[in-house]
């Protein structure tokens, strides 16, 4: 099964942020398990690098986290046609809609993410982590 992480997820593992951390902990287990496959998307890192550099304070320790991250989670390209297609995608946010548009092209399944209801119209289901970990036991998914 083939999940897309969000950037706040990731954030929340590599930062330590409470109380999110246990559920993005959990999740990345089960990826590295291989009970499912989660992937980021590639201009996903960006934003992380910025954010953590941010909070860090530290190059060489932000790209060291980048790079263990990257470890765990493979990276899913963002196309021109990605970005193109999310010009016209009806999401309100429009990073949002380059991620369900790169998500949507390489056949994943869902989005995983602590802001559900900015994918409410995207074609391909977001659950938060704990919802989905919850679900995927309880085998509903």
């Amino acid at each position: 099964m083939k999940l897309l992480i969000d950037t706040n997820i990731i954030l929340d593992l590599l930062l330590g942020r409470e109380p999110f951390l246990e559920d993005a902990r959990n999740l990345a287990i089960g990826v590295i398990n291989k009970e499912f496959d989660g992937f980021l998307a590639a201009n996903t890192i960006t934003d992380l690098h910025y954010i953590m550099l941010k909070s860090l304070h530290d190059e060489q320790r932000t790209r060291d986290a980048l790079t263990n991250i990257l470890s765990i989670f493979p990276l899913i390209d963002t196309t021109a046609d990605d970005i193109k297609n999310a010009l016209t995608n009806p999401m309100q946010d429009f990073e949002d809609a380059v991620l369900t548009e790169s998500a949507r092209r390489e056949g994943i399944k869902y989005i995983l993410t602590r802001n559900e209801k900015d994918f409410a119209s995207s074609p391909i289901p977001a659950y938060s982590p704990g919802l989905f970990l919850q679900l995927f036991d309880d085998q509903v998914l």
